[in-house]
């Protein structure tokens, strides 16, 4: 029979669901479906971009609700393939609260990329960029560098901790003055080229398109918050450019 620590361990799986990029619709299927895999009589499970809520109803006719704030973002769709299978599992077999934290542990206990990994991709991708957009094998090396150092700090830096607009800006504020520091350097050539390739890192291309998947499901409130907070980002993204640019534009003619 589901109880409250039960109840935190399905809200558990739902919330690492989220905060990996799942859809709300999905997310909100499998945990009515591990709900009453433990017993409930009726579940109503409500999840935006910030919130979750269930609802229970018992056989006896308690009522059981918890609700869980979510503060983290990220996009990992291998993770939430190995989530998803959990909660198939769970749904199908039901597993103790203990054995559930347990399998949390397992996919979350090993980063879903190493770091070495990440930074080669987003080496290749932002020099690549460069490159694709006229730049010359210098301006490719400037953007290679400039990712390289991006992903360094990303790494390094607690997302849930930062509002997100505010660390977007920040990051690209960044990268632009590393984008005028190759230039003025004699790395690179041309800025505008290197400044895309460290663009095409932060831009929220994935971010709007789960926006747009929410809104074909039919989940507004999730689709318009996701389709807002992208705007928001990609605006404070070019923000961040710009004052790089307005900044270091003196330095760079000096």
């Amino acid at each position: 029979m589901i109880d409250n620590q039960m109840m935190s361990a399905v809200l558990d799986v739902g919330e690492a669901m989220l905060t990996s990029g799942g859809e709300v619709s999905r997310i909100e299927q499998m945990m009515t479906r591990m709900c009453k895999a433990y017993g409930a009589e009726r579940v109503d499970a409500f999840s935006i971009t910030s919130s979750m809520i269930v609802t229970v109803k018992l056989p006896g006719g308690e009522v059981l609700t918890q609700t869980r704030r979510i503060r983290e973002w990220s996009i990992d769709f291998e993770r939430l393939e190995k989530l998803n299978n959990l909660a198939e599992k769970v749904s199908k077999r039901p597993m103790t609260p203990e054995k559930i934290h347990e399998c949390l542990e397992a996919i979350f206990g090993k980063p879903a990329y190493e770091t070495a990994f990440t930074c080669l991709g987003a080496i290749l991708a932002a020099g690549g960029f460069a490159v694709f957009f006229g730049g010359t094998w210098r301006d490719g090396l400037a953007a290679s560098i400039l990712a390289f150092l991006f992903t360094l700090i990303d790494k390094n830096v607690s997302h849930s901790r930062m509002n997100r607009i505010a660390y977007c800006f920040l990051l690209s504020f960044i990268s632009g003055m590393i984008a005028i520091f190759s230039v003025k350097s004699g790395i690179g050539e041309n800025l505008d080229k290197i400044m895309i390739g460290g663009i095409m890192l932060i831009i929220p291309g994935v971010a709007l398109t789960n926006s747009v998947r929410d809104l074909l499901l039919g989940d507004v409130i999730t689709g318009l918050l996701r389709l807002c907070e992208s705007l928001l980002v990609a605006a404070s993204v070019a923000a961040g450019f710009a004052v790089a640019l307005l900044i270091g534009r003196g330095w760079l003619l000096w």
